[in-house]
């Protein structure tokens, strides 16, 4: 069976799928997998923060908004639908995710730089979200797609990229099981992904397996040693503290802990080589301008201080250890 221009398969045993009205079934294991709204649903295993009832239930509230709301609309509009987030978070994350676009461009042209990968050839996204590094790297391949496990924000995506005029594939599932067959893309790349990952080993082993021979991998996570503030709960040095004063903060604030974990530097190339990669490389990842214009005020100073010790000899060493984001790079080999 294929999805847009590429070949999707069973994510429980890589078996052949076949259409059946508003569903797909597994030649080989029989499993059967949902479509809804027109998105391809072959999760093996649900979002943590809810059920796949619930998840779709969600998307289609939110895909009835499409006449009533622009994308920006869209995205306060889902916030407004999420009392566990509160304002000041739904605000910063509004604010976040309309920024992304800048974000994805600059991470390519990093990926590009450090790794010489060439442009062309095909491109998987895992956890595309709205799908804002799809849409950027349009001019840069011949053939993407993207997958990611929410599909309330795979919803939201489809708007975004409708008011782009640009429909791209993208499917509902899981980092650790991917629906497509081993040796498929030239690029894989995960954006802010890894750390939420239910199992990170399991799922920089399916990177590798969906590569072709010598295909290149494009990932950022947040820095686990970052000085700067957590991007999920706004602590200053929250991705250093331990995990029950987070969880106790964010409770004692009424929101839903965050469910992740972060790398430094050294246990990123680690994890990336003990999946098979060759030629790790991991940098301190670029703020854009673009960036750093949604950013608290307070907090620009910093900013401006960190790009300026990017340009400066020596400094990456220091800045892959404290920077608020990390960028690997690495290469199936032949």
């Amino acid at each position: 069976m294929t999805w847009g221009e590429f070949e999707v398969v069973c994510p429980r045993c890589h078996g052949p799928l076949a259409p059946e009205g508003s569903s797909v079934t597994c030649g080989s294991c029989q499993a059967a997998f949902a479509i809804d709204l027109g998105l391809l649903d072959l999760r093996v295993f649900p979002d943590p923060y809810i059920s796949i009832e619930d998840d779709r239930a969600k998307g289609r509230r939110i895909f009835s908004k499409f006449p009533e709301f622009d994308f920006a609309g869209l995205v306060r509009y889902y916030y407004s639908i999420t009392p566990a987030v509160r304002p000041e978070q739904a605000r910063m994350f509004t604010a976040g995710v309309l920024a992304a676009g800048a974000r994805a461009r600059a991470i390519l042209d990093a990926w590009h730089k450090q790794a010489g990968a060439p442009a062309g050839g095909s491109l998987l996204e895992i956890g595309c979200g709205t799908a804002p590094m799809l849409l950027a790297a349009r001019e840069r391949y011949d053939r993407l797609i993207g997958i990611d496990i929410s599909f309330r924000w795979l919803t939201v995506g489809r708007k975004r990229m409708q008011e782009a005029g640009s429909e791209l594939p993208i499917i509902c599932g899981c980092a650790e099981a991917l629906p497509f067959p081993s040796g498929s893309f030239d690029h894989v790349a995960m954006e802010s992904t890894l750390e939420v990952t239910r199992d990170q080993a399991a799922t920089l082993r399916e990177c590798i397996r969906v590569l072709r021979p010598g295909g290149a991998l494009l990932l950022t996570t947040q820095n686990r040693f970052s000085i700067g503030p957590d991007p999920h709960t706004g602590l200053w040095g929250g991705s250093m503290l331990p995990e029950s004063l987070v969880l106790g903060y964010v409770r004692r604030r009424g929101g839903i802990p965050p469910r992740r974990r972060f790398l430094s530097a050294g246990s990123l190339a680690r994890s990336v080589a003990a999946a098979g990669f060759h030629n790790v490389r991991v940098s301190a990842s670029e703020i854009t301008t673009e960036q750093s214009g949604v950013i608290p005020a307070p907090l620009r100073i910093g900013i401006s201080a960190y790009r300026a010790a990017r340009s400066i000899p020596g400094a990456g060493s220091i800045l892959r250890l404290i920077g608020p984001s990390l960028l690997a790079t690495a290469r199936k080999p032949v």
